[in-house]
């Protein structure tokens, strides 16, 4: 399987985000394996700037290095998944309110609770409370955390929300591990790092 996912900029991001990578990755392996494929495990290996292509069941070629490697899981006999990036420039770019995934939600502690469920996705969701938990309790004198990596036990389309997130390991006050709860159950972890330009 190769395909090259046009994933837009959103607002005035000039960098693919990794939620949207999670999110377009997804839906083209769901589209090409069965719709119970779903993403086990997600590491963000570097910022990709260009239009990227998902590649299964082979190696990135010609010395391209992965900006992402996926494990699937729901079926049998998954291949691992690849995203290399190629030359073609992201042309388009979306709004992207991310204060609207914020509405009613509540830290206390090292831990952000889901205020309402928003008509984002549930990475988007997950991964605008990672941050906004991130940049109260843990700010930064320079650079911003960023979504770095996922490993998740089942579906998230089809987890119950509200979602919360509970940091549980600082690395170095570099990079975090993060619980994900869906209504109070563990459904993974999320990584977070610390970006420089």
């Amino acid at each position: 399987m190769k395909q090259v996912l046009d994933i837009p900029y959103k607002e005035q991001r000039g960098y693919v985000a990794g939620n949207d990578i999670f999110d377009f990755a997804l839906q083209a392996f769901r589209d090409h394996y069965a719709p119970d494929v779903y993403i086990a495990s997600l590491i963000m290996r570097k910022m990709a700037h260009n239009l990227c292509e998902l590649r299964s069941g082979d190696e990135p070629k010609n010395g391209a290095a992965a900006v992402a490697t996926f494990k699937l899981a729901g079926m049998d006999n998954l291949p691992d998944g690849y995203l290399v990036e190629t030359e073609q420039p992201v042309t388009t770019r979306i709004p992207y309110p991310e204060e609207d995934m914020l509405i009613g939600a509540e830290i206390e502690g090292e831990t952000i609770r889901q205020g309402q469920v928003s008509d984002f996705s549930s990475i988007e969701e997950i991964v605008a409370l990672t941050k906004a938990l991130h940049n109260s309790v843990l700010p930064l004198d320079s650079g911003k955390w960023i979504f770095i990596r996922t490993d998740l036990s089942g579906r998230l389309d089809q987890a119950p929300t509200p979602f919360t997130i509970r940091i549980v390991n600082k690395l170095g006050g570099r990079a975090t591990v993060s619980d994900i709860l869906a209504d109070g159950a563990p459904v993974g972890r999320i990584h977070f790092g610390v970006y420089t330009s």
